[in-house]
């Protein structure tokens, strides 16, 4: 039995934008490989809607489709666009070992 690669989406529920980003560990300016991430997220803004949804990814990495790899994530935020940039921001915080 063979399988075809190649599957034509008909029916899209919304369209929009996506953009990945994610939240570096603490005190790590530039991030250079997944240890220094704390947390992968998925913002998606859909065409002619007022909210936005933040998805925060399980295993700080997307899958591979060809091993039909399997993760986990949730939404984490619905807002507006202004209260989502308001959520997203830094927050600075003293702690016992850096204050």
């Amino acid at each position: 039995m063979t399988r075809t690669a190649a599957v034509a989406v008909q029916n899209a529920l919304e369209q929009g934008s996506v953009t990945i980003l994610y939240r570096p560990r603490v005190e790590e300016q530039d991030p250079g490989d997944l240890g220094d991430v704390q947390r992968l997220l998925i913002l998606l803004r859909p065409e002619g809607s007022a909210f936005e949804r933040l998805i925060a990814v399980g295993r700080k990495r997307l899958p591979r489709s060809s091993r039909h790899d399997r993760l986990w994530g949730f939404i984490d935020l619905v807002l507006t666009a202004f209260d989502m940039s308001a959520a997203l921001g830094a927050d600075v915080y003293g702690t016992r070992t850096r204050r």
